[in-house]
């Protein structure tokens, strides 16, 4: 009964710790979380280029919004291009220093034609040397062996993926292995694999190993002297025919029900688009199509700094009919405007929303820019009040003698500067301790007249004996 009370008592700890705790974990942000913009409804859109591909998006990176679709949202299986999300859950979760042992498992439980066979049964690698395999070779004995290292089985792993994957916004896809062999229940979406293309490429560790062209491992039972691994991607690579110097990281994919399936990362000047497509029906044209797709996105396009774009003395003016007396409002920096270019920033509407104002005169809201309606870029904005005294009271009245002359606490309060939540979650966690503390007496009560009761028991065998 101990161990249950104390069980009880450890989960309502926990709850309180993080209602507790939220608010300040919820400042925290993240450029991740940033949410997607779809322009596919608006009018006044650049035509896209006719490609071959089943299936194709192309995101900008810096604001989210989705440039390009051709049936972004069909299921298809994705092919190699699953390691994307494999070496991202591992980039996340794992040290570059750990060792990874391959098993019996994860040189053999998979297709003949899936083996690339530079790795035996007991072998170790560095994860570091694991991930640029992966990347560069698609070697599928990897994908199976990080995913053992680091959730103890494929289907423990594949349930990593797919919370990974929800997380992201890719809620039309479903995973079944690590690494994109044919599987009836593992898929995915264009859209959706641009989005966890997304998020993967800022991840800068993941970057670094996705855009290397060439890398050398350590040494395993059948390549002793170690071995070199070459990027796949041939727009990647000088000399190819497909090479392209606005490509910077990218994955391969093919098996034969997915066809060619293609990830890619792309950077000019001050522009970042993320391109994906699905089903080619050649590795040569998943690379015309996505040159196709960057120079669409790159040429008929333009990105804005949004706080830039913020005209600050009307904002002070609007938040001061709502706020009282504002002293200072302050634009947040990370957000961005994207438009064609043949659209006017006139064309953009903005819009101030702000909260209540907190303890201590501060106060936070959004500017949230919107084209032909639909939200296309939001920046934090924090106003600073002023704050009125009350004005003091004359010493030189005299003081009733009836009237009792108040004394001034040193520190205040106990609960001067706590918050209601604060002051709630200690009720709540003192009348758990309470309770708790009945439970302990009762406890100890019902054991010891169970004790004076065996030992009654005991007495009155004795007697009879």
């Amino acid at each position: 009964m101990k161990r249950r009370i104390w069980k009880v008592y450890g989960i309502f700890l926990a709850i309180l710790l993080v209602f507790g705790t939220a608010p300040d974990v919820w400042a925290a942000g993240g450029r991740a979380d940033r949410v997607t913009v779809d322009y596919r409804s608006t009018s006044e859109w650049p035509a896209g280029p006719e490609i071959s591909s089943e299936a194709a998006c192309l995101i900008d990176l810096q604001s989210g919004a989705i440039l390009y679709e051709k049936n972004a949202e069909e299921t298809l299986y994705p092919a190699s291009i699953t390691k994307v999300l494999t070496a991202l859950l591992i980039v996340e979760n794992c040290g570059l220093d750990e060792m990874v042992t391959f098993s019996h498992n994860s040189v053999t439980d998979l297709d003949s034609d899936g083996i690339c066979g530079l790795m035996a049964e007991g072998d170790q690698l560095s994860v570091k040397d694991c991930l640029y395999v992966l990347m560069l070779k698609s070697s599928n004995e990897t994908a199976y062996a990080l995913a053992e290292h680091m959730s103890g089985s494929v289907e423990a792993f594949a349930g990593a993926m797919n919370q990974k994957a929800k997380e992201l916004g890719a809620t039309h896809s479903h995973f079944a292995n690590p690494h994109g062999l044919f599987h009836e229940e593992h898929y995915t979406t264009a859209e959706d694999m641009a989005r966890i293309y997304w998020a993967a490429v800022q991840n800068e560790t993941f970057l670094s190993i996705d855009s290397t062209p060439r890398y050398t491992a350590a040494a395993t039972t059948p390549c002793p002297q170690g071995f070199t691994v070459d990027m796949r991607h041939q727009m990647l690579v000088p000399g190819s025919e497909f090479y392209d110097e606005d490509v910077v990281a990218g994955k391969t994919g093919y098996i034969q029900k997915a066809q060619n399936t293609l990830v890619t990362y792309g950077a000019r000047g001050d522009r970042e688009l993320v391109c994906v497509t699905l089903k080619a029906p050649s590795r040569a044209e998943s690379f015309e199509d996505t040159k196709k797709l960057l120079d669409y996105g790159f040429d008929h396009f333009t990105v804005y700094d949004a706080a830039s774009q913020a005209d600050l003395s009307a904002l002070q003016t609007e938040a001061s009919k709502t706020l009282g007396n504002l002293e200072s409002l302050t634009v947040g920096s990370d957000g961005f405007l994207l438009l064609p270019n043949e659209v006017n920033l006139s064309a953009v509407d903005s819009a101030l929303s702000m909260g209540a104002p907190r303890e201590g005169g501060s106060c936070d809201g959004q500017l949230v820019y919107s084209y032909q309606g639909q939200k296309i870029a939001s920046v934090p904005v924090t106003a600073k009040l002023e704050i009125t005294e009350p004005p003091e009271e004359a010493t030189s009245a005299p003081v009733p003698a009836t009237a009792p002359v108040p004394e001034k606490a040193d520190g205040g309060g106990f609960f001067d500067g706590w918050s209601a939540w604060q002051i709630t979650a200690l009720c709540l966690l003192s009348a758990l301790v309470l309770v708790v503390v009945v439970l302990l007496i009762v406890n100890i009560s019902v054991r010891r007249k169970r004790r004076r009761r065996r030992e009654q028991r005991r007495r009155e065998r004795q007697r009879y004996q």
